[in-house]
């Protein structure tokens, strides 16, 4: 079953061509990473966050696997909010 956490691919929307999954520091890790010189030289960043399920949120990656197992888990909102240390809407949403 996929999940679609990650994109498996992702497209430079400079040039069209396949992005580079690269290691960076931050919060997760990795970015996708479109860099050409010369004729059209371009230098484009993207999260590997984009497009997915959880583009908007400041949790890192495994906070928000943990965050979910517990949700499938029927965790209550409230022993998740107390032991994760995230907020009320973090959990709801």
């Amino acid at each position: 079953m996929s999940m679609n956490m990650i994109a498996k691919v992702y497209v430079c929307p400079t040039c069209g061509e396949k992005m580079v999954l690269t290691g960076r520091d931050g919060l997760d890790g990795y970015s996708w990473v479109c860099r050409k010189f010369g004729v059209n030289a371009h230098h484009v960043r993207r999260s590997v966050r984009k497009g997915s399920w959880f583009d908007e949120s400041r949790l890192s990656i495994p906070e928000v696997l943990i965050l979910k197992y517990l949700r499938v888990k029927k965790t209550s909102n409230e022993w998740i909010v107390d032991k994760m240390n995230v907020s009320e809407p973090t959990v709801v949403d």
